[in-house]
């Protein structure tokens, strides 16, 4: 773990790059993760002890805290070796604002390689409120902390779809291939702006009584 201006970060990927130590094909865009202040959250990455390989989480310490780390091996008969899993970063949010997150897969030693890279951009909500640039005719996403498969709580969407067009809604579990049961994991709602101006997205996290527990709203202002 590394604690340190996520500009460092950012500056050492665009570094490597240009030498070649990190394929083009390895970095991926930009991820983003919608959060309260206070709140935990997991980066689940798929990951292989037995390379010698492993995560390393470069971020800002006044924003984000690492509760703990963890791998989780796949599923596997008894007995094989070099098995590979997930390791798992808890996170808690400390603060409202937008903060990065980088994660490197390397060699943790002098010289080693680098993998993989993998950029994510918290939002954390300030008093449940999330503001959101977007343009018209672009989709962005708005990915939220889901466990409806093994608690029933579910994600409701209200939006002016006369404003907003919900493309997608997709579920990613964390821990798939495991016999970790109902970890859950991160459902994504991708949206594109119809017109340019402010609209608003209310998410509400819903019991299998239809009782609302949590309530988010996203202000997307497009351009």
């Amino acid at each position: 773990m590394n604690v340190r201006n996520p500009l460092t970060g950012m500056l050492a990927l665009v570094i490597l790059l240009i030498a070649g130590m990190i394929p083009a094909s390895a970095v991926q865009d930009t991820t983003y993760l919608d959060v309260g202040a206070g709140d935990e959250f997991a980066i689940c990455l798929d990951s292989n002890p037995s390379t010698g390989y492993e995560w390393r989480a470069d971020f800002d310490p006044s924003a984000l805290c690492l509760k703990k780390k963890d791998f989780v091996s796949s599923r596997h008969p008894p007995g094989m070796v070099g098995v590979g899993g997930r390791e798992l970063f808890t996170f808690a949010a400390l603060k409202a604002g937008e903060t990065k997150l980088y994660m490197t897969y390397l060699q943790p030693w002098a010289g080693g390689s680098i993998a993989e890279t993998r950029d994510f951009s918290i939002r954390v909500a300030d008093e449940n409120m999330t503001h959101i640039n977007a343009t018209v005719g672009e989709e962005f996403q708005i990915t939220l902390a889901d466990n409806s498969g093994s608690t029933g709580y579910t994600w409701k969407t209200k939006f002016d779809e006369s404003t907003l067009n919900l493309i997608n809604d997709t579920f990613e579990p964390r821990l798939p291939n495991t016999d970790i049961m109902g970890s859950g994991g991160w459902r994504t709602f991708e949206f594109s702006p119809l017109v340019a101006g402010e609209s608003d997205i209310t998410m509400t996290l819903e019991s299998p009584a239809r009782i609302a527990v949590k309530e988010l709203v996203f202000m997307i202002n497009a351009r």
